[in-house]
């Protein structure tokens, strides 16, 4: 390398495609990092992981098997953000991770005036995100990332994984496309509404909460709220509460150590003992072990 080329500045990806696979991950692992900005997208292909970024959690399951779906979840950073990252399952993790730096329109010279709005939009907020189901294009595209024509190499493959994150990305622009457009009456759409939910039960994970007061709140019915929260995560909206709650009393059993009958009140649980056996079977270890390793 000459004293030129060791000078000359480092060209970024306009998109950084990363795929991985864990046969199993450690309950035990709760990993600490901090984040530059960035426009991300991970098509999780089997399995689950939680994790927070700043104060927002997010859990996403694509499951196994007769129960496999893949989920997407594309989100924004345009700050420095502390992830705390909460996986832990026997089961197989298969995801792939593309990544762009959020000025990548600018780095493309698009005209602003042809950008799409709600493009734009997305990209100025951080933490804005969207939890998507991958159709079977992203899922085809997904294929070829994972096993690309083996006789690639150098930059070839490169640019073959390259090209094919380019048309993931432009499919993930669509769906924020079509997911944040306006609708004709005053509600959101039923993605919109779904995420304003989720946020809601996040942030009254203390309260004593019941269907009829989440739809209320959230500008719902009871019946519209349980059908399309389950259509859109995976899950009814009380499964995702409880899952939630373990998750916060767990960090909280291995960052602040508390005991375990604080983290079963953390957890909403009146009893110890119904608390132990929804951790382990969650978590596959009792509370108690769990505190053991802070």
């Amino acid at each position: 390398m000459t004293a030129l080329d060791a000078a000359a500045p480092r060209t970024r990806k306009l998109v950084e495609v990363d795929c991985k696979s864990w046969q199993t991950t450690s309950i035990s692992t709760v990993k600490c990092a901090r984040v530059q900005t960035k426009f991300q997208t991970f098509i999780f292909l089997e399995g689950e992981q939680s994790f927070w970024l700043d104060g927002t959690f997010f859990h996403v399951d694509a499951g196994h098997g007769e129960t496999l779906r893949p989920k997407a979840l594309t989100f924004v950073l345009t700050r420095e953000t502390d992830i705390r990252l909460l996986r832990g399952s026997s089961q197989p993790l298969r995801k792939i991770s593309l990544t762009s730096p959020i000025s990548w329109m600018e780095e493309l010279r698009i005209d602003q005036t042809a950008c799409h709005r709600e493009v734009t939009h997305f990209l100025s907020g951080h933490l804005n995100h969207l939890l998507w189901e991958p159709g079977p294009e992203v899922l085809g595209l997904c294929k070829q990332i994972q096993s690309p024509p083996s006789w690639l190499e150098g930059e070839m493959r490169e640019l073959y994984l390259s090209a094919r994150g380019l048309d993931i990305l432009m499919l993930v622009c669509q769906r924020i496309s079509q997911a944040h457009k306006p609708v004709a009456d005053t509600t959101l759409g039923q993605q919109g509404q779904m995420e304003r939910v989720r946020d809601y039960l996040l942030a009254h994970l203390d309260d004593d909460l019941n269907i009829s007061r989440v739809a209320r709140d959230t500008g719902t019915s009871v019946r519209s709220l349980q059908r399309k929260f389950r259509d859109q995560f995976g899950e009814t909206v009380f499964d995702y509460v409880r899952q939630a709650r373990l998750f916060r009393a767990r960090e909280a059993l291995l960052r602040d150590g508390i005991s375990v009958s604080e983290a079963a009140t953390l957890a909403g649980y009146s009893r110890i003992g119904g608390f132990s056996a929804a951790f382990k079977r969650q978590f596959g270890e009792c509370p108690s072990d769990t505190r053991l390793k802070l």
